[in-house]
């Protein structure tokens, strides 16, 4: 059975999310909370300053077993910069 945990950014900074096409990564400030690949198979998870959040698997390496549609992307527009996901 899983569980789930509200984590809420700390304001050390404000990495909440980086897309780019290699990757799709969340938080920040020296390591991911939740990096995933392109491909959307296998990722890690660690400690980030931006949620002081605790690893959010059981190893920092994993392979996706199910992604659900939680995010949108959109392109930038000429007033944003490139690889900014918008909520």
């Amino acid at each position: 059975m899983y569980s789930c945990k509200e984590i809420r950014a700390k304001g050390a900074n404000r990495y909440f999310t980086l897309c780019a096409t290699a990757f799709l990564a969340i938080g920040g400030g020296g390591h991911f909370a939740l990096y995933l690949n392109s491909d959307l198979l296998s990722g890690s998870t660690s400690v980030s300053e931006t949620y002081g959040n605790p690893c959010l698997a059981n190893s920092l390496d994993f392979d996706v077993k199910e992604v659900e549609g939680l995010w949108g992307f959109v392109y930038a527009t000429k007033y944003e910069a490139p690889g900014i996901c918008r909520w």
